[in-house]
């Protein structure tokens, strides 16, 4: 082999070296990364409905929209009532306590998959500071359920709190969604026909 031959394959063997360093290094950026992880989750909720450590998106959704409603429910008994018995305000109370409980059990199943991201894991906290919020308001609405009653005019204040705070959190639960690109549950009729979905090999009756 020539010198020259020599000198034009020394080059295109670094072209070609570095080409394969460039693609290797373009396929390890931390984006490229995020984004497969991303997908990889996508997929796994798709199969299943949970991601991460078994958090379930649309449980956790529908759990913080309950204690929102139940806080709505409420604040309408203490507004609209003459008498707010202390049974009923216990009874919603604790349907509060307990969805607000369920939403931060499943937003903490996340786990490492919120670590690996820093806005995800950003959302995911500021997230679980509107529920703690919540709790403390909870704690202060039960004091204002007694034996001898309910102190509506305390209890529709924490309610007014409560439901701000539950705005809050429903902001950043959805924005929690979006970087994870999981949309909120539709409602039922948005669905559309799935009998596609669920079709047997029974075949209708003839008529005689």
């Amino acid at each position: 082999m020539s010198r020259t031959h020599r000198t034009l394959f020394a080059a295109l063997l670094s072209s070609a070296v570095l080409a394969m360093s460039a693609q290797f290094a373009d396929a390890q950026t931390p984006t490229n990364a995020a984004l497969k992880a991303r997908a990889r989750m996508q997929e796994r909720h798709k199969q299943t409905g949970s991601i991460g450590g078994g958090y379930r998106p649309w449980s956790a959704w529908t759990y913080q929209q309950s204690a929102r409603t139940h806080t709505q429910a409420l604040s309408a008994y203490g507004q609209n009532c003459q008498q707010l018995p202390a049974a009923t305000a216990r009874e919603h109370l604790s349907a509060i306590q307990q969805n607000v409980a369920a939403t931060r059990e499943e937003i903490a199943k996340l786990g490492d998959e919120a670590s690996k991201e820093a806005e995800v894991q950003q959302k995911v906290v500021a997230l679980q500071k509107h529920l703690e919020e919540c709790e403390r308001i909870c704690g202060m609405m039960t004091k204002t359920i007694t034996e001898d009653g309910v102190e509506t005019v305390q209890m529709c204040a924490h309610c007014s709190g409560l439901e701000a705070k539950l705005k809050a959190a429903e902001a950043e639960h959805q924005a929690l969604l979006k970087e994870l690109g999981i949309a909120p549950p539709a409602p039922a009729a948005a669905h559309g026909d799935h009998d596609h979905e669920h079709k047997t090999d029974a075949q209708p009756e003839k008529k005689p």
